[in-house]
C-alpha cells in the first residue's frame, strides 16, 4: 500500500509515503518488490487486517491506494 498521509490533519500539509517505515510492527507483513529501481520503494506495507488499517490511520493516513501487482506467488513476509 501506498499510503497518503497528513500528519497535521486534512487541512494541513500531506504527502505520499511508499516505503514500509523502519519501525512498522512485527504484526504488520510486507511485500518486497522484487523489480524496484534503485531509489524507488521496495518494501511496501501489506494492510490486510483490521489492525494493520486502524495503524495506518493512527500513522496519519487518510488515504491508501495499492502499491505494484504483487506476483502470482504469494511473497507477504511477517516482520522484518
Amino acid at each position: 500500500m501506498n499510503l497518503h498521509r497528513f500528519p497535521d490533519g486534512i487541512d494541513g500539509k500531506s504527502f505520499w509515503h511508499k516505503s514500509a517505515p523502519k519501525h512498522t510492527p512485527d504484526w504488520i507483513g510486507t511485500f518486497h518488490h522484487p523489480d524496484a529501481k534503485p531509489g524507488e520503494a521496495q518494501d511496501y506495507l501489506v494492510l490486510d487486517t483490521p489492525a494493520a488499517l486502524a495503524w495506518a490511520a493512527n500513522y496519519g493516513s487518510i488515504n491508501c491506494t495499492r502499491g505494484p501487482p504483487p506476483p502470482r506467488t504469494r511473497t507477504t513476509q511477517r516482520g522484518r
